[in-house]
C-alpha cells in the first residue's frame, strides 16, 4: 500500500512538470526513467509518516528546482535529506510541547 501510494503521489508531481527533452519523444523511454526515480522514491521515503514527508519533499522540489522538467536524482537526494531533516524537527520532543502549548 506504502509503495503504491508514494508511486500515485509521485507520479502526479511528475505529471505537473515536463519530461527531460532527451525522452519527451520517447515514451518508453519516459516510462523507464518514471520508474527509475519512483523507485527512488519508495526507498528513500520513511516506513512511517510517509505522506507527510512526500508533502514536505514535493515542496522542496519544487522550491528547488532549477528548470521545469523532472526532477535530477540529485535534486530528488537533496529534496528528501531536508524533508527528512523537516519531519525529524517536526517530531522534537521541543516542537511536540510548542505544539501542545498552542493547542490548549
Amino acid at each position: 500500500m506504502r509503495n503504491e501510494e508514494l508511486k500515485e503521489m509521485f507520479l502526479s508531481m511528475l505529471g505537473r512538470l515536463n519530461a527531460p527533452r532527451a525522452i519527451t519523444n520517447n515514451s518508453e523511454g519516459m516510462k523507464k526513467e518514471a520508474e527509475f526515480l519512483c523507485n527512488a522514491i519508495i526507498k528513500l521515503a520513511p516506513s512511517r509518516g510517509y505522506k507527510e514527508w512526500f508533502d514536505d519533499f514535493e515542496l522542496e522540489v519544487f522550491n528547488n528546482l532549477e528548470t521545469r522538467t523532472w526532477p535530477t536524482m540529485k535534486e530528488i537526494k537533496k529534496a528528501a535529506k531536508r524533508s527528512e531533516e523537516h519531519t525529524s524537527e517536526l517530531q522534537s520532543p521541543m516542537y511536540l510541547v510548542c505544539r501542545l502549548l498552542l493547542e490548549k
